[in-house]
């Protein structure tokens, strides 16, 4: 299940990198539902069997090592249609290793420095971390920055950047 996912999304990613999503966006949703239904008929066969031929042996086990990760696939393949039918970029959420990591790499030596647009994409403010640009966000559009060290009123701190680079001071 996990394999075909992620052959579906580097093909995804091809066409949205190329620019021939929208030749084909239509046969990729189509794609998308069909894997979808696929994997959650699959999820629910081994259940199925499972329960059936050992109904009281490692449930736990299976709920560990089969039902999450199936249901994660399951909601991915919703996850990846809706992308596609929004004629979005598909995201998956930085993992905590990876914000740590980005947190490192700029290593501000203050807070204060990393926030979100309006549609909660991160984004950096350099130097003395106050807003003195406004420009748009990559992802969305929206503003991003401010001027005059006053930050747009539709962008926030992220809290879980900002906690990060807080913790790495005191480390």
């Amino acid at each position: 299940m996990r394999v075909n996912l992620e052959d579906f999304r580097f093909s995804f990613y091809m066409h949205n990198t190329t620019g021939t999503i929208k030749d084909c966006r239509a046969e990729l949703v189509e794609v998308a539902d069909k894997n979808g239904c696929e994997a959650l008929q699959l999820m629910n066969d081994v259940l199925a069997s499972h329960l059936r031929n050992k109904p009281e042996e490692d449930i736990s086990w299976l709920e560990e090592n089969f039902s999450r990760a199936a249901h994660t696939i399951v909601d991915e393949w919703g996850t990846i249609k809706e992308t596609i039918l929004r004629g979005s970029t598909f995201y998956q959420e930085v993992s905590l290793k990876e914000q740590m990591e980005i947190v490192r790499a700029f290593n501000f030596g203050t807070t204060g420095h990393f926030y979100n647009c309006a549609n909660g994409h991160t984004f950096v403010i350099g130097e003395c971390g106050l807003a003195v640009q406004r420009s748009i966000c990559p992802e969305c559009g929206s503003p991003v920055g401010g001027q005059s060290y006053q930050l747009d009123g539709t962008n926030t701190r992220a809290n879980s950047f900002d906690n990060l680079a807080g913790q790495s001071l005191v480390v």
